[in-house]
């Protein structure tokens, strides 16, 4: 069976799918790269992904990280990504800058990826992003790292292109390792920010007879957001008012829409293919994603436990088929 995990943007809540996949560790006894034959992801998905798939420096076929310093990295590092300032800028920059510098983010990634290649991935691993000179959609993949060494970056890099989402911060501009090439990457939500459908997607082109056989696929959302936009509100808004409501939509819009796609396209190919997710609703307080405080993160904490809980059952039947 191809197994496939996919895991969705959204900032600081990628809290959520990382206190899931410690779950799924706990309960299998085995690390996440032993568990998938593919990961995606996208953004804070994408970066854990990543880290999941590093190998270890002293035993490449082992993951350096487990699910839980995954989570620790959100508790430790959350408020060196998202400073907890206002804006992150001061007077007119306040509106003309993005909003927190990528000094932060920058040293992040450099600490946890160090000079790790794409190619050097446990497992099959596809990040995405959107390359802003030639207007492209952009999709890292180790197959190709592997294949091509113009299109394999360092795993900090590839992190840092799949996070910068727009208005958060500045493009990312990166080089491959064997390349003179120049890339300049926006965040992938923007299209994908769920990459299941991409995943599924390589899965059809890359893997032969798969029609005859068996495909699960698991879905980890990062909280789905239901504070309202009022109308009354929304109506004045000019392009500043707008802006950093059009990001969310677009991510909670597009992260909705694949997940009803592929429900439809795995329900019809019953029982061979196989589609869990998991996603769990967040209090209009809690929906942003770069509010990095202990408050924010215990609330995370709090809805992601008590979901584990709730879908146990479920939970154990995903791990069954994980490990069989």
């Amino acid at each position: 069976m191809l197994k496939v995990l996919s895991i969705d943007g959204g900032g600081i809540r990628g809290i959520i799918p990382a206190i899931f996949l410690t779950e799924l560790e706990y309960r299998t006894k085995k690390p996440i790269h032993q568990l998938f034959n593919i990961m995606a992801g996208t953004s804070t998905g994408g970066i854990l992904t990543l880290g999941l798939n590093k190998p270890h420096p002293q035993d490449p076929t082992q993951a350096q990280y487990k699910a839980e310093d995954l989570v620790q990295l959100y508790r430790r590092e959350g408020q060196i990504i998202f400073p907890p300032s206002v804006w992150g800028r001061t007077g007119f920059n306040m509106f003309a800058d993005e909003k927190y510098p990528v000094r932060g983010i920058v040293s992040v990634l450099e600490k946890y990826f160090g000079n790790a290649l794409l190619s050097e991935s446990l497992i099959e691993t596809i990040i995405t992003a959107y390359e802003i000179h030639n207007r492209d959609t952009w999709i890292f993949k180790r197959r190709r790292a592997r294949r091509e060494k113009r299109y394999d970056f360092k795993m900090k890099y590839v992190a840092r292109a799949t996070s910068a989402a727009p208005t958060y911060f500045e493009p990312a501009r990166i080089v491959p390792e064997e390349s003179q090439d120049i890339y300049y990457m926006i965040d992938g939500g923007l299209y994908a920010n769920n990459p299941a459908m991409v995943a599924y997607i390589d899965v059809i082109k890359n893997y032969t007879n798969l029609a005859e056989d068996k495909c699960f696929m698991l879905s980890l959302g990062t909280g789905e957001i239901v504070k309202p936009i009022p109308y009354k509100q929304a109506k004045k808004w000019g392009l500043l008012g707008w802006a950093k409501p059009t990001i969310d939509i677009l991510f909670s819009g597009t992260s909705h829409a694949i997940h009803n796609q592929l429900n439809i396209i795995f329900d019809t190919r019953k029982p061979n293919y196989q589609y869990h997710r998991f996603e769990v609703r967040l209090d209009e307080a809690y929906s942003d994603m770069d509010k990095a405080s202990d408050k924010y993160l215990d609330y995370y904490t709090s809805v992601t436990k008590r979901m584990i809980i709730e879908r146990s059952r479920e939970i154990d039947e995903v791990c069954k088929i994980l490990t069989a």
